[in-house]
């Protein structure tokens, strides 16, 4: 999978840059969790693997999925529209505090 960031902020963090920004190990859980996605081929299996704990948003978000980093931090992706068969873009739009 491709992997395309909204921001510089988050680029920056997925290459081990700006921990401090956020609580202690949301920087890693972020890592782990962008490995994770990079390994795999289609968006459906995200939904395949629970230790992923993502979950298909609706309403507003309709368009996104969100993968715990922990209790209250959610890492929210966005797919593309048209599936690509060679390469699957995930758009890393935001980590989120839930609470």
């Amino acid at each position: 999978m491709k992997i395309t960031f909204r921001s510089n902020e988050l680029e920056k963090l997925a290459n081990g840059e700006g921990d401090h920004l956020y609580p202690k190990g949301i920087g890693k859980k972020y890592r782990f969790a962008l490995a994770k996605l990079e390994e795999l081929e289609t968006i459906y299996e995200i939904r395949s693997d629970n230790s992923r704990k993502a979950e298909w948003k609706k309403w507003d978000r309709a368009d996104q999925v969100g993968i715990w980093l922990n209790a209250t931090w959610r890492l929210m992706l966005k797919f593309p529209e048209h599936e690509e068969w060679e390469v699957l873009v995930c758009l890393v739009r935001e980590i989120v505090d839930y609470h």
